[in-house]
């Protein structure tokens, strides 16, 4: 098993070497804790080796293999742990680092540097009154960072994560209005989110969905 698993991901997938055994491993002490886990969870598997504990990351490397090169947005959907944050790592360029936002700036300042724009995005993301605009990112409701953080990081090729996962019905159908929206406005391309909600295929409509 390779050291580290989320290097191998990336490999696999930047190389096409596509397998749909492909596993993830997590590199912990094999104690007392771990062994009881898995007499209680997987009495019939052999205790894991060294190398840690490994589960299978059920999206299909086939299918990620036919994502086009060109298109509007593309989506990736499962659940908690299944490894949607290394497929947009490996395959999509995300960047896990998040933007220090300053508690003492409005959100509109440092969404982008051209006024206009950033009102725009802010508006179009579901951040549409003047007092939300001007309070500090810490201020603002957990949905609402969401949003801002989504402003944010529209551009062409753009990868995230956790895509309105902090979001009720309405606002995120009105999240994925504003996206859809946005791109097509901008001409911008290449867009791949990952959720954890299902809904958001419907919502969406993206070129694309694994």
């Amino acid at each position: 098993m390779p050291a580290d698993h989320e290097d191998w991901l990336c490999n696999a997938c930047k190389t096409e070497a596509f397998n749909s055994d492909l596993q993830r491993v997590s590199k912990v002490e094999f104690d007392e804790h771990v062994k009881y886990v898995y007499k209680q969870f997987l009495p019939d598997e052999e205790e894991p080796d060294t190398d840690g504990c490994m589960r299978n990351v059920p999206f299909q490397m086939a299918a990620i293999a036919d994502v086009p090169k060109e298109y509007a947005i593309g989506l990736i959907v499962g659940p908690s742990g299944s490894g949607k944050t290394l497929l947009l790592k490996g395959r999509f360029g995300y960047d896990a680092t998040p933007f220090k936002w300053k508690d003492d700036v409005a959100v509109i300042s440092q969404v982008h540097e051209d006024k206009e724009e950033a009102m725009r995005r802010l508006i179009k993301m579901g951040i549409s009154s003047a007092p939300d605009m001007c309070r500090p990112f810490k201020d603002l409701s957990v949905g609402q960072q969401d949003c801002a953080v989504m402003a944010r990081a529209l551009n062409h090729g753009a990868a995230i994560d956790e895509f309105g996962s902090n979001l009720g019905p309405v606002g995120l159908f009105k999240l994925c209005k504003g996206l859809r929206g946005f791109v097509r406005e901008h001409g911008l391309g290449n867009i791949t989110v990952a959720t954890c909600n299902p809904q958001v295929a419907l919502m969406l409509k993206p070129a694309w969905t694994i």
